[in-house]
């Protein structure tokens, strides 16, 4: 944490949402890119080998075979990338310092002060922030279950 804050304020990027996005992504990629290419990694070698016999080449290989047999790996990737950036707090915490630049959930950290803590408000605007999680997991649930099993499969 101490490299991604110097990093941040010797840049001027303190106290912005592009500083958040900046970071966000850089933890994102090597996560998303090792799942992804675990994934692609199970993709049977004899289906790019067919596709060269029949004359495709590198482009349309990668578009017509590859990339649809690999949609539930980056379905998977993009969902858990947004769910941590999502529900992420300590970094956030870090980073900004104002009220614009405040994520929803430092939002419900000052729910509670020093004397009193409002949970019912809380409560509720913590049931608001799972609500995208939630709704992004029922739409993508069998890609991101397809996507954490067909890594696994071999043969």
């Amino acid at each position: 944490m101490v490299p991604y804050f110097s990093f941040i304020t010797k840049t001027g990027l303190y106290n912005t949402l592009f500083a958040l996005l900046l970071v966000y992504t850089a933890v994102d990629i090597p996560v998303s890119t090792f799942l992804v290419t675990a994934f692609m990694k199970s993709i049977p070698r004899e289906l790019e080998e067919a596709s060269v016999i029949d004359g495709c080449g590198f482009l349309k290989r990668f578009t017509v075979i590859i990339l649809p047999l690999s949609r539930s790996g980056l379905v998977t990737a993009a969902t858990f990338c947004f769910i941590y950036s999502w529900n992420e707090f300590l970094m956030a915490m870090l980073l900004t310092s104002s009220i614009e630049s405040r994520t929803i959930q430092l939002g419900i950290k000052f729910f509670s002060s020093q004397f009193i803590t409002d949970y019912s408000s809380m409560y509720a605007a913590v049931i608001i922030t799972i609500i995208p999680s939630i709704i992004a997991y029922i739409f993508l649930h069998d890609k991101i279950i397809g996507g954490l099993t067909a890594g696994g499969v071999k043969g």
